[in-house]
């Protein structure tokens, strides 16, 4: 998707991003439970090492 036919990443710009995100519908947007409390598990684990 993001990368061209040489395998170089083509970057998208704002507009593009966003223009994707609306055209999601709110099932494509939500992102599943599990995978969810990885990343707020992962966030803490980082915050936790990094404030002291």
């Amino acid at each position: 998707m993001a990368f061209n036919k040489k395998g170089q990443w083509q970057p998208k710009t704002r507009e593009e991003v966003t223009h994707f995100v609306k055209s999601l519908n709110e099932e494509e947007r939500e992102v599943p439970a599990d995978i969810q409390e990885r990343i707020d598990a992962l966030g803490m684990k980082i915050l936790e090492t990094t404030v002291h």
